[in-house]
């Protein structure tokens, strides 16, 4: 079978048995709901080309420009049980790829948890599911930041971070152009992120480039692409290849997503940062995979050390019973199926199949990836290539046009 032909039976069977393994144990009313609800789904589309609908919020010496209303990147920031200035102040929940934040967050530990380990917990989305542009979506992220810190007072206006999968390269991105940032973060804990992007999206590309284009953000996370190539610059020691921020990162030597996850190659690794497998702590936890990591407690208990201590995890320290034990034992039930469908729908299917999860749920498509903003060649992490045009005066091209 040629190359091509894999390609289209790979984007054609996969999702399907993904699929078939989430919805076959739900009821099949629940089924419908969740699928009618994945259709109709037309309350995140964000027009990136749309001019700012209010004032842009004060920018700080040294920090990149920002190209949004204030008011759109307020919109995005959620703290589901309020602000209740808890001891340890404030935990920001960062989404990956194709999830928002509730989504990816609700059904885990650092959501149910964190609150009663003296965490305010809040989230941040970004725009179309992390699926534009991932320089957009690091904006809003940076807002988020420099909007809640101040908010967090018992922690002397420093917030922590979670973040997951696309997240991870998001505030690192963030902390690479928002300096300012930096004095306002306590720790950051990324779970399997996108570091140096992911051989997998060498073969998906491809395939969705012959049905019309890629999405954004899956170009800027493939291995060897200009973002990455920008983000990973050796330049100097102040670019997103670098731990900016206290740092712990948990990957998983069974991602299926974010590949190579092996040794010192490893994509999710970042030079500086607290770099552990969840296998080197739990070793029995080797069905874990990429969707599966927000979820397991093994890895929250790693999480949670590094929050609690407020320095990144280490191997030597950490509470290993953590990989025993189950989200009953924690005191919740890991639930809200529906979500989790959503989720993994969206994330498993892929680029052909977008016009089956809405007729609205539009974004770029595209065959190259999308410019890089002034700034980064201005810090020179790239030569050429860059605009000055924001993300404005570029088409919005709908996926499935032929649906109002």
């Amino acid at each position: 079978m040629g190359f091509v032909a894999w390609i289209f039976v790979y984007l054609s069977v996969f999702p399907l048995n993904v699929l078939s393994r989430n919805v076959v144990s739900l009821p099949l009313a629940k089924r419908q709901s969740a699928l009618a609800g994945i259709v109709s789904d037309r309350d995140h589309f964000y027009d990136v080309a749309a001019a700012p609908t209010g004032p842009l919020p004060s920018r700080a010496s040294g920090d990149a420009p920002w190209t949004q209303a204030e008011s759109s990147y307020k919109r995005m920031i959620a703290c589901p049980f309020g602000i209740q200035n808890k001891d340890r102040g404030i935990v920001l929940l960062v989404p990956g790829t194709a999830g928002n934040a509730s989504e990816v967050y609700k059904s885990s530990a650092y959501y149910a948890d964190l609150p009663s380990r003296g965490f305010d917990v809040c989230w941040v989305d970004t725009p179309n599911y992390s699926i534009s542009d991932m320089q957009l979506s690091a904006e809003f992220v940076a807002y988020a930041i420099k909007s809640l810190a101040p908010q967090s007072t018992k922690t002397g206006g420093k917030i922590n971070i979670v973040s997951y999968s696309q997240g991870g390269p998001n505030v690192q991105w963030a902390s690479t152009f928002w300096p300012s940032i930096h004095n306002l973060v306590r720790g950051h804990v990324s779970l399997a992120p996108s570091m140096k992007g992911t051989a997998s999206n060498l073969l998906l590309c491809p395939g969705s480039n012959l049905a019309g284009g890629c999405l954004p953000s899956i170009l800027q996370q493939s291995m060897g692409s200009t973002y990455m190539t920008a983000a990973n610059s050796d330049k100097d020691t102040r670019s997103a290849a670098y731990a900016l921020i206290p740092s712990t990162i948990i990957y998983t030597t069974s991602d299926e997503i974010v590949t190579p996850q092996l040794g010192d190659m490893a994509s999710s690794r970042l030079i500086g940062a607290s770099n552990i497998a969840l296998q080197e702590i739990c070793p029995l936890s080797v069905n874990v995979d990429h969707f599966a990591i927000p979820g397991d407690v093994g890895a929250y208990g790693i999480a949670l050390g590094a929050l609690l201590k407020g320095r990144p995890a280490q191997t030597s320290t950490v509470d290993r019973s953590y990989c025993i034990k189950t989200a009953s034992s924690l005191g919740f039930q890991v639930g809200n199926s529906e979500n989790n469908l959503r989720f993994g729908f969206r994330s498993a299917v892929g680029n052909q199949r977008d016009q089956m999860i809405s007729s609205q749920f539009r974004t770029l498509r595209v065959t190259a990836e999308p410019p890089l903003q002034q700034y980064v060649c201005d810090r020179g992490y790239a030569s050429s290539g860059c605009t000055r045009n924001g993300f404005r005066g570029k088409p919005t091209k709908s996926v499935f046009p032929v649906v109002p």
